[in-house]
């Protein structure tokens, strides 16, 4: 049995940010400063990182079935 968290509607507007901008042709870093720019911050509190953005865009792709 798969354990399935629930996302806020704020988590869901910015992993539909990030796909967006990954569809686009942006790579992980530059999607990173963007966030940063728009201060928007992680689920922790913490400035986004290039890491924090693939992990969401990895789970992006998990939760849609395309991973």
């Amino acid at each position: 049995m798969a354990y399935k968290r629930e996302l806020t509607s704020k988590q869901e507007e910015i992993y539909e940010l990030i796909k967006s901008m990954h569809d686009s042709g942006l790579g992980y870093r530059r999607i990173a400063k963007i966030l940063r720019d728009m201060n928007i911050k992680t689920a922790r509190g913490s400035v986004f990182k290039n890491n924090n953005v693939f992990a969401s865009h990895k789970e992006i792709r998990r939760m849609s079935g395309t991973y």
